[in-house]
């Protein structure tokens, strides 16, 4: 296992061109707190835009960059950097595949004209348009409804079915692995021991399955306290993550201690 504590773009900088099959992440958020020394809602893009260029370079050609992003309000006015971010790794020479919502059950409370937090942004960039994409990994059961109306009768003069007859719709909509994947997921809240961002192993469990093969190098920039690099573990694949404190680094061992085995 390699969690190293160091810097993500010193990190990044010293890894080989085309080595990194995917890379899944969740950069520091955006604060405005005098308190904690992070990067600022207005300063983020700029900040964030040399890691996005490295992420580019040591990705393989069939690579994904999934981008969990957060935006922030400053002064009264929420900052659209994500939106921003997206345009900018756009100019960089990524492709900009996807927008996934991650929605949470618990949110974050607002007050006066805001309304309380309950999602979050996932990006999905490529370094070309021909990125692995295992779909099948991540099909889930159909609903209820979904099962009782595919098996009415098929309406030939709906324009996209008819081309097809009643047997070969339902072929294409009941996949005996279940359902298509959507671009709105959700998790199960994580316990965030002694990390004030941690997310659920389901997470990064999704997307390494959906976006990798048995065997590829996964990294996260922003390992915290590796919960990426487990998933990737446990699914087979080779891992890499940077931590800038060490604390994070220590409190893997604690809390994944079969990354250190």
């Amino acid at each position: 296992m390699a969690l190293l504590c160091c810097d993500a773009l010193l990190g990044l900088q010293g890894l080989p061109t085309s080595t990194i099959n995917l890379v899944v992440t969740s950069p520091p958020y955006s604060t405005t707190r005098k308190s904690y020394n992070g990067v600022k809602p207005s300063e983020y893009t700029n900040w964030f835009l040399p890691i996005a260029k490295e992420i580019l370079r040591v990705l393989t050609s069939d690579g994904s960059f999934i981008l969990n992003i957060k935006d922030k309000c400053e002064d009264g006015e929420r900052i659209p950097y994500p939106f921003e971010i997206v345009i900018k790794l756009r100019e960089l020479g990524f492709f900009f595949i996807d927008t996934i919502i991650w929605t949470k059950k618990n949110g974050i409370p607002c007050a006066g004209r805001r309304r309380a937090d309950y999602f979050e942004y996932i990006f999905h960039f490529c370094k070309s348009l021909h990125p692995v994409w295992n779909a099948d990994e991540i099909r889930t059961p159909y609903s209820a409804a979904s099962t009782k109306r595919s098996a009415s009768p098929i309406k030939q003069n709906t324009s996209n079915r008819e081309s097809r007859t009643d047997t070969q719709y339902k072929q294409w909509v009941l996949n005996p692995l279940g359902a298509y994947p959507n671009n709105v997921i959700s998790f199960p809240k994580d316990n965030g021991k002694d990390h004030p961002a941690s997310y659920h192993i389901d997470l990064p469990t999704h997307f390494i399955k959906a976006h990798s093969n048995p065997g590829d190098l996964i990294l996260d920039p922003f390992a915290g306290r590796g919960t990426t690099l487990m998933a990737a573990r446990l699914l087979g694949r080779k891992e890499l993550g940077f931590e800038l404190e060490q604390r994070y680094v220590d409190l893997s061992k604690e809390v994944y201690p079969e990354l250190w085995a």
